[in-house]
């Protein structure tokens, strides 16, 4: 009998070269004879396929009927997936958001697409819809979505470590956002810039590209602009690991910022500013309104995951338990989207060690080492592994990391009684 798993894998084609979207269906390399990957990336391609008919055929050359009965066939097969699955609500939004034809909803909606294919991992999917929105963007001439598109491409690029095509695409992103005048899209696509430069050890260049952006949009008076500029610089200095500075521009963000997803993703970011330093009631307060109210599933359970750490950081281990045995009992919601399952467990075994869960704790840090691994997810994976590696050795003190004394850790003690002050800051419509 043959041995499948020795013969020769097949080169895959140039995208010009094979049938339109294909690339979509390429996330499941590596990961071939996973049944229920490729029962996903099967939907991803097919929900795509309407989008490609406007792109390669024109608003035109596409029947009113068959489009909308292309997209019916695509949300048949959504049933077979969990109702509650993250992955059917966003392709039965995105299907509801492309039906009508309205050209910029169709881009719009492609570009979320891509931007949710990229915080998952799916980066074949991820460029392809963002290289179908760029196309249509750039057929109807819309500069504000070919900045969106491009900048999202940047960041697929930056995520595979390409970093001349990552440059390229954020600077496409900024040139588009300057000749449309949109100052958010203009952030968007610096910070694209930055975060590259943070990823490879470039510090100051990483500031300087989000501060000369906050600086320029500061001078044109736009609000909403200046405060994504300064939720950006917030998650660029906690990727470079300076929790207090990060807190001083989320907070600065957090008082005007109206988009909200970008809100929602800022409290996560500030919420896990305040746990590095130690400040876990205010922690579990960003955490908690994010997990009550925010619009994504995925952010929704990654927040529920800060949630339970913190309670066990703070000593509470019973509600620790309670709230890791809430989050797997709704895993149904979560578990499809691999890098958000990773970053479950990852948070789980934290936790199982803070409150000395031995056994649970390895289960879950294994787990989410073998998800980081098949994936890809390399920040993952190596927090993973060093928090696996410290526990076999009982070094778990560095994992609850307290807060300090001194100027920073007094600002963030200030920040921490004026969010507390506040009344719950609004991360959903209504």
């Amino acid at each position: 009998m043959a041995r499948y798993d020795r013969i020769a894998p097949l080169v895959a084609p140039a995208r010009a070269s094979a049938f339109p979207g294909w690339p979509v269906l390429r996330d499941v390399e590596g990961n071939d004879r996973d049944v229920e990957l490729a029962r996903r990336a099967r939907l991803r391609f097919l929900a795509l396929r309407p989008v490609r008919r406007l792109l390669d055929r024109g608003d035109a050359g596409v029947g009113r009927d068959s489009y909308l009965a292309q997209i019916e066939a695509v949300r048949e097969e959504l049933g077979y997936l969990p109702t509650r699955d993250v992955e059917r609500a966003r392709l039965a939004r995105f299907l509801h958001q492309i039906e009508d034809r309205d050209p910029a909803r169709v881009i719009g909606a492609t570009i979320e697409m891509a931007e949710a294919s990229v915080a998952a991992g799916q980066l074949y999917g991820a460029e392809e819809y963002g290289l179908t929105a760029l196309g249509l963007a750039q057929a109807r001439h819309e500069l504000r979505l070919q900045s969106c598109a491009y900048a999202t491409l940047a960041r697929v690029e930056r995520m595979r470590e390409n970093w001349d095509e990552a440059r390229a695409a954020a600077t496409s992103a900024a040139d588009a956002a300057e000749a449309a005048g949109d100052f958010a899209c203009y952030v968007r696509a610096e910070a694209e810039h930055a975060f590259a430069a943070a990823t490879r050890g470039e510090a100051n260049a990483a500031r300087a590209f989000l501060n000369n952006a906050l600086k320029r949009v500061r001078a044109s008076h736009d609000a909403q602009a200046e405060a994504l500029a300064e939720a950006k610089l917030c998650a660029c200095e906690i990727a470079l690991g300076n929790a207090s500075v990060a807190l001083e521009h989320g907070w600065a963000g957090l008082r005007s910022l109206e988009d909200l997803h970008e809100r929602a993703l800022l409290l996560e970011q500030v919420g896990g500013a305040f746990a590095t330093l130690g400040l876990h009631k205010a922690a579990e307060r960003c955490f908690a309104m994010v997990a009550q109210r925010g619009v994504d599933p995925s952010l929704r359970a990654r927040a529920r995951a800060g949630q339970a750490v913190e309670a066990a950081a703070a000593g509470s281990a019973q509600m620790f338990r309670d709230r890791k045995t809430a989050l797997l009992n709704d895993a149904a919601e979560w578990s499809a989207d691999p890098r958000v399952y990773a970053f479950v467990h990852l948070e789980i075994g934290r936790g199982g060690v803070i409150v000395g869960d031995v056994e649970d704790a390895r289960e879950h840090l294994r787990a989410a080492i073998t998800t980081a691994s098949r994936h890809g997810f390399k920040d993952i994976l190596n927090n993973a592994e060093d928090v696996l590696g410290a526990f076999e050795k009982n070094a778990t003190r560095h994992l609850i990391t307290a807060s300090g004394n001194g100027p920073a850790a007094d600002a963030a003690r200030r920040i921490a009684e004026q969010l507390e002050a506040l009344p719950d800051l609004r991360v959903t419509a209504g």
